[in-house]
Protein backbone atom coordinates (compact mmCIF):
# COMPACT_ATOMS: atom_id res chain seq x y z
CA UNK A 1 0.00 0.00 0.00
CA UNK A 2 1.57 3.34 -1.02
CA UNK A 3 1.78 6.01 1.77
CA UNK A 4 -0.35 9.54 1.29
CA UNK A 5 1.43 12.06 -0.57
CA UNK A 6 2.19 15.20 1.72
CA UNK A 7 3.00 18.71 1.62
CA UNK A 8 6.27 19.29 2.18
CA UNK A 9 8.65 21.75 4.25
CA UNK A 10 9.80 24.66 1.93
CA UNK A 11 12.76 27.39 2.85
CA UNK A 12 11.52 30.94 4.04
CA UNK A 13 10.20 33.27 0.97
CA UNK A 14 13.44 35.06 0.38
CA UNK A 15 15.83 32.22 0.93
CA UNK A 16 13.97 29.60 -1.19
CA UNK A 17 13.43 32.19 -3.92
CA UNK A 18 17.46 33.38 -4.08
CA UNK A 19 18.08 29.67 -4.48
CA UNK A 20 15.96 28.82 -7.06
CA UNK A 21 17.42 31.69 -9.47
CA UNK A 22 20.58 30.33 -8.35
CA UNK A 23 19.97 26.87 -9.70
CA UNK A 24 17.72 27.42 -12.71
CA UNK A 25 19.06 25.29 -15.87
CA UNK A 26 17.16 27.91 -17.96
CA UNK A 27 18.26 31.28 -17.14
CA UNK A 28 21.99 29.75 -16.40
CA UNK A 29 21.66 28.75 -20.48
CA UNK A 30 20.39 32.68 -21.04
CA UNK A 31 23.29 34.00 -18.87
CA UNK A 32 25.95 32.28 -21.06
CA UNK A 33 24.05 32.92 -23.77
CA UNK A 34 24.38 36.45 -23.57
CA UNK A 35 27.98 36.74 -21.58
CA UNK A 36 28.85 34.74 -25.26
CA UNK A 37 27.16 37.28 -27.52
CA UNK A 38 28.71 40.34 -25.36
CA UNK A 39 31.85 38.22 -25.57
CA UNK A 40 31.15 38.29 -29.70
CA UNK A 41 30.52 41.94 -30.06
CA UNK A 42 33.61 42.93 -28.01
CA UNK A 43 36.01 40.83 -30.37
CA UNK A 44 34.55 41.81 -32.99
CA UNK A 45 34.43 45.26 -32.20
CA UNK A 46 38.22 45.37 -31.19
CA UNK A 47 39.01 43.72 -34.87
CA UNK A 48 37.92 46.80 -36.56
CA UNK A 49 40.19 49.05 -33.78
CA UNK A 50 43.82 50.18 -34.44
CA UNK A 51 46.22 47.70 -32.48
CA UNK A 52 49.06 49.37 -30.87
CA UNK A 53 52.18 47.09 -29.52
CA UNK A 54 55.52 47.98 -27.60
CA UNK A 55 58.63 46.06 -28.78
CA UNK A 56 61.71 45.99 -26.47
CA UNK A 57 64.59 44.46 -27.42
CA UNK A 58 68.48 43.81 -25.89
CA UNK A 59 71.63 42.97 -28.67
CA UNK A 60 74.32 41.43 -27.34
CA UNK A 61 77.38 41.71 -29.63
CA UNK A 62 77.13 40.82 -33.20
CA UNK A 63 77.89 37.96 -35.56
CA UNK A 64 78.80 40.37 -38.63
CA UNK A 65 80.92 43.31 -36.24
CA UNK A 66 83.81 41.95 -33.86
CA UNK A 67 83.76 43.95 -30.62
CA UNK A 68 80.35 45.17 -31.21
CA UNK A 69 78.86 47.13 -28.21
CA UNK A 70 75.63 45.45 -26.53
CA UNK A 71 72.58 47.67 -27.08
CA UNK A 72 68.83 48.37 -26.12
CA UNK A 73 66.44 48.78 -29.27
CA UNK A 74 62.19 49.84 -28.76
CA UNK A 75 59.63 50.69 -30.77
CA UNK A 76 55.94 51.41 -31.36
CA UNK A 77 54.38 49.69 -33.39
CA UNK A 78 50.58 50.79 -34.63
CA UNK A 79 48.80 48.63 -36.92
CA UNK A 80 45.30 48.70 -38.69
CA UNK A 81 43.79 46.18 -41.06
CA UNK A 82 39.57 47.62 -41.56
CA UNK A 83 39.15 44.36 -43.72
CA UNK A 84 35.63 45.05 -45.92
CA UNK A 85 35.87 48.69 -44.65
CA UNK A 86 31.72 49.61 -43.57
CA UNK A 87 31.08 46.02 -43.28
CA UNK A 88 33.15 45.45 -39.82
CA UNK A 89 30.91 48.36 -38.45
CA UNK A 90 28.11 46.67 -39.52
CA UNK A 91 29.21 43.16 -38.42
CA UNK A 92 29.89 45.13 -35.14
CA UNK A 93 26.58 46.76 -34.59
CA UNK A 94 24.60 43.16 -35.28
CA UNK A 95 27.03 41.57 -32.43
CA UNK A 96 25.98 44.26 -30.37
CA UNK A 97 22.41 43.85 -30.72
CA UNK A 98 22.97 40.10 -30.49
CA UNK A 99 24.40 40.57 -27.16
CA UNK A 100 21.69 43.54 -26.18
CA UNK A 101 18.50 40.83 -27.18
CA UNK A 102 20.29 38.02 -25.13
CA UNK A 103 20.79 39.90 -21.80
CA UNK A 104 17.16 41.00 -22.59
CA UNK A 105 16.15 37.37 -22.81
CA UNK A 106 17.67 36.55 -19.57
CA UNK A 107 16.26 39.69 -17.37
CA UNK A 108 12.81 38.28 -19.20
CA UNK A 109 13.32 35.19 -18.09
CA UNK A 110 13.95 36.01 -14.85
CA UNK A 111 11.74 38.31 -14.07
CA UNK A 112 9.06 35.38 -15.06
CA UNK A 113 10.52 32.81 -12.55
CA UNK A 114 10.30 35.07 -10.05
CA UNK A 115 6.48 36.08 -10.72
CA UNK A 116 6.14 32.45 -10.52
CA UNK A 117 7.75 31.69 -7.36
CA UNK A 118 6.34 34.88 -5.32
CA UNK A 119 3.00 33.44 -6.77
CA UNK A 120 3.74 29.94 -5.52
CA UNK A 121 4.95 30.95 -1.97
CA UNK A 122 1.68 33.46 -1.63
CA UNK A 123 -0.61 30.30 -2.79
CA UNK A 124 1.45 28.63 -0.18
CA UNK A 125 1.02 31.30 2.39
CA UNK A 126 -2.44 31.13 2.16
CA UNK A 127 -3.26 27.43 2.00
CA UNK A 128 -1.35 26.87 5.13
CA UNK A 129 -3.10 29.64 7.08
CA UNK A 130 -6.76 28.31 5.95
CA UNK A 131 -5.67 24.58 6.79
CA UNK A 132 -5.20 25.92 10.49
CA UNK A 133 -8.71 27.54 10.04
CA UNK A 134 -10.31 24.73 8.41
CA UNK A 135 -8.74 22.03 10.67
CA UNK A 136 -10.24 23.91 13.95
CA UNK A 137 -13.63 23.88 11.86
CA UNK A 138 -13.25 20.46 11.46
CA UNK A 139 -12.43 20.10 15.15
CA UNK A 140 -15.61 21.73 15.90
CA UNK A 141 -17.98 20.21 13.84
CA UNK A 142 -16.84 16.48 14.65
CA UNK A 143 -17.70 17.40 18.51
CA UNK A 144 -21.01 19.15 17.53
CA UNK A 145 -21.97 15.91 15.53
CA UNK A 146 -20.83 13.40 18.12
CA UNK A 147 -22.94 15.50 20.56
CA UNK A 148 -25.88 15.83 18.30
CA UNK A 149 -25.81 12.16 17.65
CA UNK A 150 -26.03 11.27 21.61
CA UNK A 151 -28.68 14.26 21.94
CA UNK A 152 -30.71 12.80 19.21
CA UNK A 153 -31.08 8.81 21.10
CA UNK A 154 -32.00 10.43 23.84
CA UNK A 155 -34.75 12.30 22.00
CA UNK A 156 -33.33 15.99 22.63
CA UNK A 157 -32.80 16.67 18.71
CA UNK A 158 -34.18 15.89 15.52
CA UNK A 159 -33.09 13.37 13.14
CA UNK A 160 -32.97 16.65 10.21
CA UNK A 161 -31.03 18.20 13.47
CA UNK A 162 -28.38 15.13 13.50
CA UNK A 163 -28.62 15.44 9.45
CA UNK A 164 -27.72 19.32 9.34
CA UNK A 165 -24.96 18.75 12.11
CA UNK A 166 -23.12 15.48 9.62
CA UNK A 167 -23.73 18.03 6.57
CA UNK A 168 -21.68 21.18 7.83
CA UNK A 169 -18.89 18.65 8.86
CA UNK A 170 -18.42 16.78 5.20
CA UNK A 171 -18.57 20.17 4.03
CA UNK A 172 -15.77 21.75 6.05
CA UNK A 173 -14.04 17.47 5.73
CA UNK A 174 -13.91 18.25 1.63
CA UNK A 175 -12.80 22.22 2.20
CA UNK A 176 -10.05 21.04 4.22
CA UNK A 177 -9.05 18.19 1.48
CA UNK A 178 -9.39 21.25 -1.08
CA UNK A 179 -7.01 23.16 0.94
CA UNK A 180 -4.82 20.04 1.78
CA UNK A 181 -4.33 19.67 -1.89
CA UNK A 182 -3.31 23.35 -2.83
CA UNK A 183 -0.94 22.89 -0.43
CA UNK A 184 0.52 19.73 -1.46
CA UNK A 185 0.72 21.26 -4.92
CA UNK A 186 1.95 24.34 -4.22
CA UNK A 187 5.35 23.00 -1.68
CA UNK A 188 5.81 20.43 -4.11
CA UNK A 189 6.52 22.74 -6.93
CA UNK A 190 8.17 25.24 -5.19
CA UNK A 191 10.96 22.31 -3.97
CA UNK A 192 10.89 21.50 -8.24
CA UNK A 193 12.04 24.71 -8.38
CA UNK A 194 14.64 25.13 -6.14
CA UNK A 195 16.22 21.81 -5.86
CA UNK A 196 14.56 20.10 -8.99
CA UNK A 197 12.89 17.07 -9.58
CA UNK A 198 12.80 14.19 -6.91
CA UNK A 199 13.48 11.56 -9.18
CA UNK A 200 12.85 8.53 -6.85
CA UNK A 201 9.65 9.95 -5.80
CA UNK A 202 8.49 10.51 -9.52
CA UNK A 203 9.66 6.84 -10.33
CA UNK A 204 7.54 5.33 -7.55
CA UNK A 205 4.33 7.27 -9.02
CA UNK A 206 1.50 4.77 -9.68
Amino acid sequence: MQSKAASVSIPVKAAGIARALERNAMLKRYAFEAQAATNEAQEVRAQGLPQVSFQLQRQIGSPYVSGAKNFNSFGLVLSYAPGAGLSSVANASAALSRAKAAALQADSAKRELMGRLNSEYNDCEFSAARQASLQSSVNLSRDVSASYDRQFLVGRKSWLDLMNAVRERAQTLVQLADVDSALLGCSRRLMVYIDGPNLTEIANLP
